[in-house]
């Protein structure tokens, strides 16, 4: 609070010339006493956010100290006696709240954004400053969350030592947050777009807009970006979850008797080079060094989704084919290889692939646990030894090279991963589907977006080829590798790779005879085999008939509570203590938490909202209300999906012979 006890002394300046030492030493007292109240204040707050934000308390820890606050920051006293601020920014000096009337400053903003207030159930703000216009809004509507992003630490830190957050903001559902870089921020939007559900609005500070304009861009940049994301996940999950689980049990015979693909002896891979091909339009381009590659045994050739296809209609045998794609017409892209019988290169599947794939398809194969796969780990592992596995991801290629990166292959070559479009065309040409021409349809056109290739000019994408594109970027990051090259042709730039033309890429890292053919038929002595499967299964048995029997109860309990709404204004407690306890049963039992929770994720996080939510609510018709409402869809959800994945568990069951 220096800032405010050195300005406060210079606003009143004119009292030394005129009164003397005496209003002098009064006013020094007068802000010794501001200092050590903002000390005071400051002190009640580190303690609430230690309670209740530890993450927010250790990133303002350093800001104690003054040198490591931002000294563009000065707090001011406005016309009507409140704090305001002055920001510095190297060339002019502006104000982040009225330097005159801070409060009808904020009835102001209040009165701007009513309407949309008033139709949201969340709110984002972006800027906190001195929290008048955040304090206003919660007053009129204190049954939002809200959700408070400060991007400058010492503007937080200051706020902190004027205002108790207790007494600021009123709303009983807010969070506060600030980032001091890139990472954080991301991480900040990660958090407020995994709380929010249901409609939302962001209230920019004008100030802020100005002042901040960086920063506000780069908020509102990851914050459309995240919300990208988290919308596709979420249809994605919507999409597949049933068919990720019921994949899962369904190829259990088949990888209980596959080596999985991280049990092969690492010295056939460890730095030694593969090519992920892939089955863009660029690969056309790359035939001759592939087929260079094959003769001579220069690097292992794993084809990736449709890249089979180009590369057996060109003569050259890749040393594996790999696939995850849960879909059941998943084994389309194999129909060559199936047709024609060819049965002898080895598929590195994923466990949650759809399953036709794995019946239709003869030769030899080996597993990777995909990270949606709950049943395999449950049923293979080991006290002694963890069942190794990969992310499940947006792309095959993506999930190759999360498992290349683990057997230590180097370098690492990427080979048609355009993840953008080229002249008219979407895959390498061969490539065909019923569903999916090989040449841009209209809907392609219409929906493209522009991303920098190789060479740094603009070309054509989609988003869902852009999605691909930043998380194979984000893993990259994460392994700070330098080893991965792109060869592509007029690809996407790839953030992490070195793009070096295939042919340069031969003369330089592709220089002797590495493959080994015998691969994929040899294991380390460390496998794991199926530890204790059968009393597993007959325990997941008895978990099953536990499970039916708690969703009969938690039906009971649930029409209880429905039957005495309204007819008392005393809230049930018995009945929701006996809710609470049942829910708890549900989601401890581990056949539950195997074979239902898996393809009910999305319903259980918006059931987690909505007992934050509920734990609010003091009236009880509308607490029980919500109750009915709300886990009565959640556990007709669990029974419907139960039904659902009984006849495979069953089969499963069978199939095991316990």
């Amino acid at each position: 609070m220096i800032q405010k006890w050195i300005c406060g002394i210079a606003q009143r300046a004119e009292l030394i010339l005129k009164d003397g030492f005496t209003n002098l030493s009064k006013l020094i007292m007068k802000q010794l006493n501001d200092k050590k109240d903002g000390d005071e204040m400051l002190i009640q707050n580190i303690n609430f956010l230690r309670k209740s934000n530890r993450n927010l308390r250790d990133i303002l820890k350093q800001y104690e100290q003054e040198e490591n606050r931002d000294s563009s920051v000065e707090v001011l006293l406005s016309k009507k006696g409140l704090p305001t601020i002055k920001y510095h920014d190297g060339h002019t000096s502006l104000f982040l709240h009225s330097k005159y009337d801070p409060l009808k400053e904020s009835d102001q903003i209040f009165n701007k954004y009513n309407s949309s207030i008033n139709e949201c159930k969340n709110i984002i703000f972006f800027g906190v400053g001195m929290g008048y216009h955040i304090k206003l809004i919660m007053e009129k509507y204190p049954d939002r969350n809200y959700f408070l992003y400060e991007p400058n630490p010492t503007i937080l830190y200051h706020f902190l030592s004027v205002h108790a957050l207790n007494d600021t903001f009123s709303a009983k559902r807010y969070k506060l947050y600030t980032a001091e870089n890139k990472g954080e921020l991301k991480n900040v939007i990660k958090e407020i777009t995994k709380y929010i559900s249901g409609s939302v609005f962001l209230i920019s500070h004008p100030s802020y807009e100005r002042v901040f304009k960086e920063e506000h861009n780069s908020f509102l940049a990851s914050y459309n970006e995240e919300l990208k994301a988290e919308i596709t996940n979420v249809k994605v999950s919507l999409s597949f979850q049933r068919q990720w689980l019921l994949n899962s049990i369904k190829n259990f015979k088949h990888t209980l008797n596959t080596p999985n693909i991280l049990d092969i002896d690492n010295n056939f891979f460890k730095e030694k080079p593969v090519i992920i091909v892939s089955a863009g339009p660029s690969l056309s381009d790359e035939i001759e060094s592939l087929q260079k590659i094959k003769r001579e045994g220069l690097g292992y050739i794993f084809a990736v989704g449709s890249a089979n296809k180009v590369l057996i209609n060109n003569n050259i045998e890749p040393d594996a084919v790999c696939t995850y794609d849960p879909q059941m017409h998943n084994h389309e892209v194999f129909k060559e290889m199936i047709d024609n019988n060819i049965e002898h290169i080895p598929m590195i599947y994923g466990t949650t692939v759809g399953y036709p794939t794995l019946e239709k398809y003869k030769g030899p194969k080996l597993h990777m646990v995909i990270s949606q796969d709950n049943v395999t780990p449950y049923l293979l592992n080991n006290p002694r030894e963890k069942v190794g596995g990969v992310d499940d991801a947006p792309s095959i290629a993506i999930v190759i090279l999360q498992l290349l990166n683990k057997i230590e292959a180097s370098p690492i070559i990427l080979a048609g991963q355009n993840f953008a479009y080229r002249d008219q065309d979407f895959y390498a040409k061969g490539i065909e589907y019923n569903n999916r021409a090989q040449k841009l349809s209209q809907n392609d056109y219409e929906k493209m977006v522009t991303v920098k290739s190789v060479s740094g000019q603009d070309i054509y994408t989609s988003e869902g080829f852009l999605r691909m594109k930043e998380t194979m970027e984000k893993y990259l990051r994460l392994w700070n590798r330098t080893d991965v090259i792109n060869t592509t042709v007029g690809g996407a730039n790839i953030e992490g790779t070195t793009y070096i033309p295939f042919e340069d890429v031969i003369t330089e890292f592709l220089t002797e005879s590495v493959v080994n053919k015998k691969w994929s038929t040899q294991r380390t002595q460390s496998s794991l085999t199926a530890y204790n499967l059968h009393s597993k299964f007959k325990k997941l048995e008895r978990c099953h008939s536990i499970h039916v029997n708690t969703i009969k109860e938690i039906k009971r309990t649930i029409n209880e509570i429905d039957i005495n709404n309204g007819k008392s204004y005393i809230l049930p407690e018995k009945q929701f203590a006996k809710l609470d306890n049942l829910i708890t049963k549900l989601e401890g039992n581990d056949f539950h938490k195997v074979f239902i929770k898996p393809i009910v994720r999305v319903e259980h996080e918006q059931i987690i909202m909505l007992s934050k939510e509920i734990s609010y609510i003091n009236n009880a018709r509308e607490k029980s209300t919500k109750v009915v409402e709300g886990f009565g869809k959640f556990i007709n959800s669990v029974d419907v999906n139960t039904s659902f994945i009984e006849p495979a568990f069953f089969e499963l069951k069978a199939n095991l012979g316990v």
